[in-house]
């Protein structure tokens, strides 16, 4: 039967998770240095990228897969540093809840994914082996058929139904095509070189109007560049380059609240003329949330016959939150607790955010991660790396308290490092994009049906006293009449007096 005549017909669409886990994934990969590259001495930092995978959803599980693309900074056999660009494959599948469900409707499939760890172990002079463990949330939603089509013989006139308007959430979330984006540096000498390039995105603002969204963001570009006469001497060069776009979001409207992140699949530098061009393809994923109102019928009884009701509980997700958000962080460390030397120098600092999880109290959301970073150091002649291992919290507004289902992703915007005598100062910009949603458990009638015909006494009056568990719905059933005869007989709620 086709859904929109069910639905004429008293059945009722209600969108449900089918999938809400956490899939880890490891990944081990050995790459071997092309011959025009120098031999590997030293692996300084590798930073990985992991693209939106493909997704395949059948009547029993979700396959995904998709690319991570790893840039290898190391020190070269020349003591030079160096970088190269390899990428690998991922893949995983995991079990969906599918029964009635409709495939032919529409399904919204979300996977975030992040690193959660990355080890790097260099097996000769041009090979090193990387493993990476990525963690992905894996949200799929659905729209489900709820057959409330009672089939009441004849007349209705004897039946009363109890119905209540809810909430329920509609789950849009939509990849957009990459775009195609270029930047040009005007460097200072012809001599100028690019050690490695990275790429970070940042959505500032979203403005959803009717089937779209309009993404306000920043992409951070950071060139580690070094003088080619002088390789001893190098140089970081931040931009921050501003976009606006649209992303075409069916079922978007202007009261969705919606969260945006996105991510460069593709860097290519060119140097040429006393010029730094950049060619970049941005990706930008859009997440929305609708709460739409739905009646369902959540109590039967006849004033006529005995009736027996059979009911069904649905866990309903609704709107929770949505946030974008960023904020600073400022750390002073000792050199010493570092294990720096006195004498060295900071060539460029790396940095990611492991978020660890989300507590929810007094009208507030508070998400708690572990920030990494590296240090490229140079001392004397010789480079190395230095980890620094932070807390991260972050605070912002959220008036529901029954948040069950969330995301949370931090990432590092930018960040720098300065020695000021012995201290070590690290300014960064981090930024946030969470998503969650509510979880409002419905009870509905699911089938119904009559039997004995009920005798009643003539000329009796009957006085109700109600508990404090009672309510006008709870005594008219329990005495087969209409709610709207009690209400005619009983100006007050202090006892009720039935015919």
């Amino acid at each position: 039967m086709d859904i929109s005549n069910k639905e004429e017909k008293g059945f009722k669409r209600i969108c449900l998770p089918m999938c809400d886990r956490r899939v880890p994934c490891d990944i081990s990969n050995e790459f071997t240095m092309p011959d025009y590259k120098p031999e590997i001495r030293r692996v300084l930092h590798v930073c990985p990228v992991v693209s939106v995978p493909a997704k395949y959803i059948s009547s029993s599980s979700a396959e995904f897969s998709g690319n991570i693309d790893y840039n290898v900074l190391y020190v070269g056999a020349d003591g030079e540093l160096h970088s190269m660009p390899f990428s690998s494959e991922y893949s995983f599948e995991t079990p969906i809840e599918a029964e009635g469900f409709d495939f032919n409707d529409e399904i919204a499939s979300c996977c975030d994914t992040v690193v959660e760890s990355l080890a790097v172990r260099l097996l000769g002079p041009r090979k090193i082996n990387v493993k990476c463990r990525i963690n992905s949330q894996v949200r799929i939603f659905g729209r489900k058929l709820i057959d409330q089509n009672f089939d009441f013989e004849n007349s209705c006139d004897h039946i009363e139904t109890l119905e209540e308007k809810v909430n329920n959430a509609r789950i849009i979330r939509v990849d957009s095509d990459a775009i195609e984006m270029s930047d040009e540096t005007i460097t200072t000498s012809e001599n100028s070189g690019v050690i490695s390039a990275n790429a970070d995105v940042h959505v500032l603002s979203i403005r959803p109007i009717d089937s779209c969204a309009t993404l306000n963001g920043e992409i951070i570009l950071k060139l580690l560049c070094v003088d080619i006469d002088d390789t001893s001497k190098t140089n970081v060069i931040s931009k921050k380059i501003p976009f606006v776009t649209d992303v075409d979001a069916d079922g978007v409207t202007s009261d969705s609240i919606c969260a945006a992140k996105g991510y460069i699949s593709d860097l290519t530098v060119t140097v040429e003329d006393e010029r730094i061009i950049c060619d970049m393809s941005l990706c930008l994923q859009l997440e929305a949330q609708n709460n739409e109102e739905i009646n369902v019928v959540r109590d039967v009884y006849s004033t006529k016959y005995e009736t027996n009701c059979t009911v069904k509980s649905y866990n309903l997700p609704s709107i929770g939150f949505a946030e974008n958000g960023n904020f600073s962080m400022n750390e002073k460390i000792s050199r010493e607790s570092l294990g720096l030397p006195e004498s060295f120098e900071i060539i460029d600092v790396y940095g990611t955010v492991t978020a660890e999880g989300c507590e929810i109290r007094d009208s507030k959301a508070e998400l708690r991660g572990t920030a990494k970073y590296t240090l490229i150091v140079k001392a004397g002649d010789e480079y190395s790396s230095q980890p620094i291992t932070l807390p991260v919290k972050y605070v912002f507004d959220c008036d529901d308290n029954n948040i069950t289902s969330y995301i949370n992703e931090i990432n590092v915007i930018s960040c720098a490092v300065r020695c000021d005598g012995d201290t070590v100062s690290l300014d960064a910009e981090l930024g946030v994009v969470s998503v969650g949603l509510s979880s409002n458990v419905v009870t509905v009638v699911d089938d119904v049906k009559f039997s004995d015909e009920i005798i009643k006494s003539k000329g009796e009056i009957t006085v109700v006293y109600p508990s404090a568990d009672d309510d006008l719905w709870s005594v008219a059933k329990r005495y087969h009449v209409s709610v709207c005869e009690i209400e005619e007989k009983n100006p007050t709620i202090s006892a009720y007096i039935i015919v």
